[in-house]
């Protein structure tokens, strides 16, 4: 009887462990795997420190997180050729973001 009280311990022990790490690591890296299944790349730029940054970046549905972003270009916000890079460097993401959503197959 005393090994069976033991055992029972034992196992409720091991349930309890489970149930923890379930909770604070399974449970949120499921959260985020589902979440980065249903966002997508996404072109994006922004203006920092007198920087204009371009990136192609994954972008969560509803919340907009950002949950990874590669730069495509980066260039002065006075350069006189401003726009003419804005376009190309936002071609080369839209085309980026086109491939990495699975929208077709880069071939040499």
């Amino acid at each position: 009887m005393k090994d069976l009280v033991v055992l029972g311990a034992g196992g409720f022990g091991a349930l309890v462990i489970w149930g923890f790490y379930y909770t604070l690591v399974k449970w949120p890296r499921r959260e985020r795997e589902q979440q980065r299944r249903k966002a997508s790349w996404q072109f994006r730029h922004s203006s920092r420190n007198g920087q204009t940054l371009v990136t192609v970046s994954l972008v969560a549905p509803g919340s907009n997180e950002v949950l990874e972003e590669h730069k495509v270009d980066c260039f002065p916000d006075n350069d006189p050729d401003w726009e003419n890079r804005l376009l190309t460097a936002k071609q080369v993401a839209e085309e980026r973001a086109f491939h990495l959503n699975g929208g077709g197959t880069i071939t040499s």
